[in-house]
């Protein structure tokens, strides 16, 4: 999720519909999304600000600098990884 929101700022249906869409993690659903996204705020690693859309308000979010450290601290350690190495070495070969 903090990978698709690198992506650009989105809102929660969206970053909904872009996992099970895009993604083809059809088994996230609302209920698990939502929480999930209130911990990564809590935590520092996205941030939410209220966007009038015609009538409704929205809660659209943003990564913070704190949320793209921890997005170069994970592809470090996958780059790193000698699982990723053995991984790619056998879906390749």
């Amino acid at each position: 999720m903090l990978w698709v929101i690198s992506k650009g700022d989105t809102h929660g249906y969206e970053l909904l519909k872009k996992l099970q869409d895009e993604k083809g993690l059809r088994m996230v659903s609302a209920s698990q999304l939502y929480p999930i996204l209130k911990d990564m705020v809590n935590e520092g690693l996205i941030s939410k600000k209220n966007e009038m859309h015609g009538k409704r308000v929205r809660k659209v979010y943003h990564i913070t600098s704190k949320g793209r450290q921890m997005l170069r601290d994970a592809r470090r350690y996958l780059c790193a990884s000698p699982l990723k190495r053995k991984f790619m070495k056998e879906m390749v070969a």
